[in-house]
């Protein structure tokens, strides 16, 4: 059809002939319609819009809406463009599109639905006090003419209705968008390190719990790895924090760009690393651990003019079939404390 609102709303030609149909607009209707315009609208035009500002503006919540000459300048040429072309070519595209980009304009300035109907009523009664009397001596089509009225403002209507009701499920499409995504940032906040961007502490722990219980229900192998960044506090005392921080984000890129896609890692704590690594025997996991241990020490961090050579000690456990994750992490832990006082640098197994 090409007419934007009309397309966004959906009324093609059968829709259209549907919407007319359930009003009972006819072909017929056309000579009311120009008798409308002709005998009452042009001639009493001023009045009409006269006698319709002057009931609405004694309710509130219409001068609330009117709050600058802007907006009642706007709404005043909104309503006369309305008035003047009211029933002209109810059945053609043109006027379904023209009404919904009214229903739109309204919309946009925060006037109720509930107002706007009140308002349909108001211009409607003005019309009906400005017929003349010489129409009003016939009354077959004094009767014809009202009762078109009323059928016109009722098409309107229905498509006022459909723009509004449109515009608020949209809004409300949006909102509830909007919320879930600011859900799911706040849940990733939540679970983030913001340094490294890694998984935290909390999230690593209760992941290997549910990771765990599956591969002991399954008899699948399973290990962890705790790693730590060698003589990470020499790098705070000597070059400060910023560096130290610099060093972390660094060897966490470098951890991570390193396991396979089913593996996870977390910030266990400090410059603590804590590794999950699913379906993986401990041959496996013992590889892994050194390729990453080499990846770290055979390239230097470099900061600026400074380069900073950095190794990471390694201790890895292999999930046993009575292992809970805390006894699971703690014999890691236990080699990772033998590997540190044992010449760091280096991956040690427990047993």
């Amino acid at each position: 059809m090409g007419l934007p609102y009309c397309d966004r709303f959906g009324f093609n030609a059968a829709t259209i002939k549907r919407r007319l149909a359930l009003l009972n607009l006819s072909e017929a209707d056309h000579e009311l319609a120009g008798r409308l315009q002709h005998d009452v609208i042009l001639p009493y035009f001023s009045a009409i819009i006269s006698q319709f500002f002057d009931e609405m503006l004694r309710n509130d919540e219409v001068n609330n809406v009117l709050v600058d000459d802007n907006i009642t300048k706007q709404v005043k040429h909104t309503v006369t463009t309305f008035l003047l072309s009211l029933g002209s070519g109810f059945d053609s595209a043109k006027y379904f599109e023209h009404r919904l980009h009214v229903g739109l304009a309204h919309r946009s300035i925060n006037l109720s639905l509930s107002l706007y109907l009140c308002a349909y009523r108001a211009l409607t009664q003005s019309i009906i006090n400005h017929i003349p009397e010489s129409l009003k001596q016939d009354q077959t089509q004094y009767e014809k003419l009202v009762e078109f009225l009323y059928k016109i403002n009722a098409l309107d209507m229905t498509l006022a209705i459909e723009t509004y009701h449109h515009s608020q499920v949209q809004d409300l499409q949006e909102s509830i968008g909007g919320m879930e995504v600011r859900q799911q940032e706040l849940q990733k906040q939540a679970i983030t390190d913001s340094l490294t961007g890694m998984v935290n502490h909390d999230y690593i722990f209760k992941k290997l719990s549910e990771i765990l219980d599956q591969h002991q229900a399954h008899k699948q192998p399973l290990c962890v790895i705790m790693a730590d960044i060698d003589f990470f506090k020499k790098v705070n005392d000597s070059h400060g924090h910023q560096a130290g921080d610099f060093v972390l984000v660094d060897i966490a890129k470098r951890i991570k760009s390193s396991l396979r896609d089913m593996d996870m890692v977390g910030r266990y704590g400090g410059e603590e690393f804590l590794l999950v690594l699913q379906k993986t025997p401990l041959d496996t996991a013992i590889r892994i651990a050194e390729r990453i241990r080499l990846k770290i020490a055979d390239h230097p961090v470099n900061l600026k003019d400074l380069i900073l050579h950095v190794t990471m000690s390694m201790g890895v456990a292999f999930a046993n079939p009575d292992d809970d994750v805390e006894s699971l992490v703690k014999r890691a832990d236990n080699v990772l404390y033998e590997a540190k006082h044992s010449g760091r640098n280096k991956v040690t197994v427990a047993d």
